[in-house]
């Protein structure tokens, strides 16, 4: 045993702090409180190598005031024995949802420990998928329908761009803001420290859009000399407003190899897919047109991996359109029904991917796993089709029998994907959009290819007296856009819009209407220009469409959620200049917080700290504690620093006075002394409290014993002990 000079004091006060003394005189330790928990039994027992990482980061940084917390742990996890507490989740293949974490982060006493420390004051920083916490399932912090629609959890891959943190929210916007729309949050205490560049700097490759909306973003992961680096790309985040349709990349995929260009279109041997590929890529056609910036990409068998790197389209359509082929998705041809694509598909729709599906595609529905087949398109034709006179219409009155009613009818004619389209000369009893026929009563060709829902034939509903329109939106998650012209009842579904679920983020369109026919073989279609804009509204509406039914209103998605919320949006993807997506949200206290207790000194220290009951939430890819692979990330040093940031920054400076110090007699109760890994003990011939305090003052152990004996403190360095009024300075 170590004792200090002043062996054996007493202090007059509650809190113990150490000093080296004289007489009367005072002293002030300035100190912070700050924990993190972990999923393990110590720091080197975490089996996920980000976890891990995290916490050698936070034992690392804050080896004087922070302390790591175990299962074992869980009572400790107080307010205000601690300020701050971090909670990292980041593993790949983790699949979302809370009911799939580690048991240790879902403990019904776990939860129940950390609720009750935020709703006292205490501050949480919640970084990667330990922000699904935060919801009805968890902590209940938060309302539903605020959860993150971006969720990525795989292996990753390779990768030139510098990913980085963009702080200058709506950078687009900045000298042009009439509606309050920029904000600049690079002075937020987070980013002290931090080094940033020029937007123009991140990408591999240069891109126009970027030099011609300049902004400073701070590099999280990459390479100086844009050397491809390996990252895993983990996201729980918030897409708040999509991309703006001026700037989308926008993928069409057709069955043949080495088509990758307008010029390799005659390749795609069937006419109508190759006149929706016309569509797309023609540089006379209708996008380029209306859309001249949009970037389309066609793609085939061997470039599937481009729909595996789910971030790289904004919008992916497929059009299978084809006599001869039997109903079932098993039947499409080999390029549209490979195992590969059929798994990209499924990870590119889970993961926040926009699908459009038009004719004999609609299929692919079922084996992506977004319906199950007795719900799959059941109203199919594929036959050589013949001529006729009248006009094809879209109904978008839905269920109008039932329009004086109550329930049973959905006017979609107002939805998106309808805008700009002509409304004329409906041979029925409600409005309704010609999208096929010659208009002038001379015949034309039409092939007949539906591939769509005859809802009375489905099975859930075959001779169920209920409205088939209702049950099915309700049982798919889904909204049924348009169906034929004369439908006027609950019987067909032609366009359907299925809508984000917990598992698949990503928004699919299915439109099997056989009268949206890209290539009629003769006689012209007056109605052509419909289905073109039909499926660019389509297109636009799946790239900018939110999946957020915010309740504030505002400018922009970053200010209805920052409303809805009661959240400052700090941080977004670097290459997000309009409102896309927040990435790093401090989330404001449900009531107006008192501020920290002012202390002598320390006011301005704790002006810029958050109040209590404060929530960061980071779920940015880009911030990856842990790379194994070479090269490295040159950027290490801006993320550690970020993160330290953080947790620094939900953590208020404390400050005790120690004075009235003085000599005691040594105890005749007994005695304590330091070993290996603990406190010994002898000589207390009843029950007595021994305590065990770090430098700071807080409490470490605390035992009641007899006799004489030992316990483990989990602890290296110098403490203080207490016991039977005896205060006692070890080194354990």
């Amino acid at each position: 045993m170590i004792k200090s000079s002043l062996s054996f004091l007493k202090l007059t006060i509650a809190i113990l702090l150490p000093v080296i003394l004289s007489g009367n005189a005072s002293a002030q330790k300035r100190y912070q409180k700050m924990a993190m928990y972990i999923a393990a039994k110590s720091v080197d027992d975490i089996q996920p190598p980000q976890e891990r990482a995290a916490a050698k980061l936070f034992k690392e940084r804050f080896s004087e005031f922070g302390t790591i917390l175990t299962p074992e742990d869980v009572d400790k996890i107080k307010y205000p024995d601690f300020d701050c507490l971090w909670i990292h989740i980041d593993s790949i293949g983790k699949s979302q949802g809370v009911e799939k974490f580690r048991g240790a982060f879902i403990s019904p006493k776990f939860l129940d420990a950390v609720r009750k420390f935020h709703e006292d004051g205490g501050n949480l920083y919640m970084s990667k998928f330990a922000i699904e916490l935060l919801y009805s399932d968890g902590l209940g912090c938060l309302a539903d329908y605020l959860r993150p629609n971006v969720f990525s959890s795989g292996e990753g891959g390779e990768n030139p761009d510098i990913w980085s943190v963009n702080a200058q929210i709506g950078a687009i916007r900045q000298g042009d803001d009439p509606l309050g729309q920029y904000v600049d949050r690079r002075n937020h205490p987070i980013y002290a420290g931090l080094t940033d560049m020029a937007s123009t700097e991140w990408a591999a490759v240069p891109d126009p859009i970027y030099d011609n909306n300049p902004y400073r973003v701070f590099p999280m992961q990459g390479n100086t000399s844009h050397a491809a680096t390996h990252r895993e790309d983990h996201n729980c985040m918030w897409r708040l407003a999509m991309k703006t349709d001026e700037n989308a990349t926008i993928g069409i995929y057709v069955s043949e190899p080495g088509v990758h260009s307008f010029a390799d279109i005659d390749k795609i041997e069937n006419p109508q897919e190759r006149a929706a590929a016309d569509f797309m890529l023609n540089p006379e056609g209708f996008i380029k047109r209306v859309r001249p910036t949009v970037k389309v990409e066609i793609i085939g068998p061997e470039n599937i991996d481009l729909i595996e790197d789910y971030n790289h389209f904004d919008c992916l359509w497929i059009h299978i359109d084809r006599c001869g082929l039997q109903p079932g998705w098993e039947n499409l041809p080999e390029g549209f029904r490979s195992e590969r694509l059929i798994a990209a598909l499924k990870q590119y729709s889970e993961n926040g991917g926009q699908l459009l599906l038009t004719k004999q595609a609609t299929q692919l529905v079922v084996p992506i796993g977004r319906v199950d087949a007795e719900y799959a398109p059941n109203l199919f034709g594929s036959g050589d089709g013949a001529e006729g006179t009248d006009v094809w219409h879209i109904n978008a009155h839905i269920g109008w029998n039932w329009h004086d009613e109550a329930t049973g009818y959905y006017d979609r004619t107002g939805h998106d994907i309808f805008a700009d389209l002509i409304s004329a000369d409906s041979p029925y009893a409600y409005s309704s959009f010609p999208i096929e026929g010659t208009a002038d009563g001379s015949a034309m060709w039409r092939e007949d290819h539906n591939c769509l829902w005859d809802l009375n034939n489905l099975a859930p509903y075959k001779g169920r007296p209920i409205n088939k329109i209702t049950a099915f939106q309700e049982d798919c998650n889904a909204r049924i856009l348009g169906t034929w012209g004369q439908v006027a009842d609950d019987a067909v579904a032609g366009i359907v819009e299925f809508r984000p679920t917990i598992r698949y983020r990503g928004r699919i369109i299915a439109n099997g209407l056989a009268a949206c026919e890209w290539a009629p073989r003769n006689g012209g279609n007056a109605w052509h220009s419909q289905l073109e804009q039909l499926t660019f509204n389509c297109l636009r509406y799946l790239v900018t469409v939110t999946d957020f039914k915010f309740i504030s209103d505002g400018p922009d998605g970053v200010a209805r959620f920052e409303q809805d919320a009661n959240a400052t949006v700090l941080g977004t993807w670097g290459q997000d200049w309009n409102h896309q997506a927040a990435g790093i949200v401090e989330f404001h206290p449900a009531s107006s917080a008192v501020a920290y207790a002012s202390e002598p000194g320390l006011d301005e220290l704790n002006k810029d700290k958050a109040p209590k009951g404060t929530i960061i939430a980071n779920g940015l890819g880009c911030v990856q504690l842990y790379h194994d692979r070479t090269p490295g990330n040159d950027y290490q040093a801006n993320t550690d620093r970020l993160t330290a940031n953080i947790i620094d920054y939900l953590s208020p400076w404390h400050e005790r006075v120690l004075s009235g110090v003085e000599e005691v007699e040594i105890s005749a109760q007994g005695s304590v002394h330091a070993i290996p890994g603990g406190i010994g003990y002898e000589g207390f011939p009843r029950p007595t409290l021994i305590e065990v305090y770090r430098l700071d003052g807080r409490l470490i152990e605390a035992r009641t014993v007899s006799g004489e004996g030992s316990f483990p403190v989990d602890v290296s360095g110098t403490v203080i002990v207490s016991a039977a009024g005896t205060v006692t300075k070890l080194i354990l």
